[in-house]
């Protein structure tokens, strides 16, 4: 079952239940043999982040053409999606918290954690918009007010639209709610 597309420089990746694999004109060649839930090409670099199904957090790098294990990381929650902002933030979402992340010299380093309401324990759809990074779960809109470098509610979505029942987002950023 492929879960997602993603390109990475001139490649095609699939993400799999299988692992990741890289898509070639007739064929799929295996080239990282783990379950995947998610994965995200680091801006200008030639690493991906992964989530891997065990909630497990890993860093690739492309080395010639072997993807390399650089680095696994556990934040000690059950991480839940990765996304990466348009300005290059890279935020882990959990069961309770968002995890702001760094990737320096091939280590993987929480920059922030802020809580978020999630008593259902949601999946939390991470989207930018105008370089503002929103989450949104059936409990709420939030946003990072970075004056004060804390999450918010967003109550003109909430005032606007009610609490979203269901969300989701694809592959061009776009995000739904209803």
């Amino acid at each position: 079952k492929t879960k997602e597309l993603i390109k990475f420089k001139d490649k095609l990746l699939a993400i799999s239940t299988s692992g990741l694999f890289e898509i070639y004109d007739d064929s799929a060649h295996l080239v990282i043999d783990e379950p995947i839930d998610e994965a995200i090409h680091l801006k200008g670099t030639d690493d991906i982040l992964v989530l891997t199904y065990d909630q497990r957090i890993k860093l690739f790098e492309l080395s010639g053409n072997i993807w390399i294990e650089k680095k696994a990381f556990d934040p000690n929650d059950i991480i839940k999606d990765i996304y990466q902002s348009d300005n290059g933030d890279i935020w882990l979402a959990g069961s309770s918290e968002i995890f702001k992340v760094k990737v320096e010299n091939g280590d993987i380093i929480v920059h922030n954690e802020y809580k978020i309401d999630n008593y259902r324990f949601d999946n939390i759809l991470m989207t930018s918009i105008n370089d503002t990074t929103f989450f949104i779960n059936t409990q709420g809109y939030f946003y990072l007010d970075k004056s004060v470098d804390q999450l918010r509610p967003y109550k003109k979505w909430l005032d606007k639209i009610g609490l979203p029942k269901n969300y989701f987002s694809d592959s061009h950023g776009f995000f739904w709610i209803y």
